[in-house]
């Protein structure tokens, strides 16, 4: 699990997540509250280079670039438009005491991260974790 950010126990709601699936694909999913969409890329991240990941989304509709190029695209059904999480953010995977169902992986991630934007505000993952966040793995290298 790259990032996740909704419910950890109980009845399914908005959330949204990004994870390597497979081979180590790409994989975007989220719900905006009126079914669940999966957008999956086809390029391969596992391959022990940098890559740079952009997600977008607006309204339902979703794209998905890696290293510039557009690699994905859906729309989740229904007429759902706003994401509505309690607005924690997980990156890099999830505790053992929190495992949604409906997310086919929850274990951390086996590479690193070295910047996060969201809204083009860059999370300070160093800061985050001295105020009091906790690490699940720690960055393999």
């Amino acid at each position: 699990l790259i990032f996740y950010s909704g419910p950890l126990e109980g009845a399914v709601g908005d959330y949204l997540a990004v994870y390597l699936a497979g081979r180590g694909t790409l994989v975007l999913q989220y719900n905006l509250g009126s079914g669940f969409i999966k957008v999956v890329s086809k390029v391969i991240l596992a391959d022990g280079k940098w890559h740079t990941v952009h997600i977008h989304r607006h309204r339902n509709h979703s794209r998905v670039e890696v290293d510039g190029v557009t690699v994905g695209t859906g729309s989740s059904p229904g007429k759902a438009t706003h994401l509505d999480t309690q607005g924690i953010v997980y990156v890099g995977g999830l505790s053992k005491d929190y495992v949604p169902d409906f997310l086919p992986y929850t274990n951390g991630l086996p590479a690193c991260i070295s910047e996060i934007q969201i809204h083009r505000r860059q999370l300070n993952l160093i800061s985050n974790l001295l105020d009091g966040s906790t690490t699940v793995y720690k960055c393999h290298t």
